[in-house]
């Protein structure tokens, strides 16, 4: 008979697999995600056969005009349109940024006036960079 000391084996856990799964899922997950925001103010945007549909959204500002005479700057609603609120707003907004881009999303129902008086506004709040968002003519979509 033997009565010596058994050793016992460590018993080991290999992370190895697992880190590749979890990698796999990272990447997988990175992948599928999309990042592209939507704004969730309701506009029916002007159709445009040359639309940029890739403007960046790190450094730009969003005013989004309603049919209805709504304006907004991001998603925050500034109430009926009103020219002199709309220049104080840009105006604090543009001593915050550096050389931000004004991004007008007008309704396709807007007046011009309206839109111009957006630009006068910007000018006066020495946003001089604007672009206008638009969509193709192959979206159905607001």
């Amino acid at each position: 008979m033997n009565f010596g000391l058994k050793r016992q084996r460590d018993v080991e856990v290999n992370l190895t697999p697992l880190i590749d799964v979890v990698f796999l899922l990272l990447i997988f997950f990175m992948v599928s995600t999309t990042f592209i925001s939507e704004s969730s103010i309701d506009i029916s945007l002007p159709v445009s056969a040359t639309a940029d549909t890739t403007i960046d959204a790190n450094n730009n500002l969003e005013l989004s005009l309603k049919s209805d005479g709504t304006v907004f700057i991001g998603e925050r609603s500034l109430g009926a349109f009103n020219p002199e609120k709309i220049q104080s707003v840009l105006t604090a907004v543009a001593e915050k940024a550096t050389s931000p881009i004004l991004v007008i999303s007008a309704d396709a129902d807007i007046s011009h006036q309206a839109v111009i008086s957006v630009m006068d506004a910007a000018r006066k709040a020495k946003l001089f960079r604007v672009t206008f968002k638009t969509r193709d003519n192959d979206s159905n979509a607001k």
